[in-house]
């Protein structure tokens, strides 16, 4: 496994595995961002919109967290009520592990409240590459992005 030759002191033999055990690492100390730079709509050949990595981010600091999903402007949401939503709270229900692919898979619930979504995250071993399902439970869809995951 990549991260626990990083945890062991190996060396990684390219920049791209280096760039992936240290975004797991932070991800495993719970302290990381995802900037999310596409969006994807539907679940068969689908398709995928550009995003803004300003806009669209998951922030985790220890046990706080940050959603900021802002689809204004994108065709699949352009008649829709609801283009984003911003939650900013405590994380909960955390769980992380590594695949035998050595993808590290990131689950957790935000709330702040009055309003929650839970996210699963997954780091694509070989790099800082990510995905994350974002669940609002505020009668929204499911919404898939993609982007890169850093360690802060």
């Amino acid at each position: 496994m990549m991260v626990a030759a990083q945890l062991t002191g190996l060396q990684a033999s390219t920049e791209d595995e280096q760039e992936y055990n240290k975004c797991a690492i932070a991800m495993y100390g719970n302290n990381f961002s995802f900037k999310a730079n596409r969006v994807k709509v539907g679940t068969c050949n689908c398709r995928s919109y550009k995003l803004s990595e300003k806009k669209n981010y998951i922030v985790v600091n220890g046990e706080d967290a940050t959603i900021k999903i802002d689809l204004d402007g994108n065709k699949p949401w352009k008649q829709s009520d609801r283009t984003g939503f911003s939650i900013e709270g405590k994380v909960s229900n955390l769980s992380v592990k590594t695949d035998s692919k050595d993808n590290v898979n990131y689950s957790f619930t935000v709330s702040d409240g009055s309003q929650n979504a839970s996210i699963d995250l997954t780091l694509y071993s070989g790099g800082k590459y990510a995905e994350a399902y974002v669940y609002p439970s505020f009668n929204s869809p499911a919404i898939e992005v993609c982007g890169n995951v850093f360690p802060k």
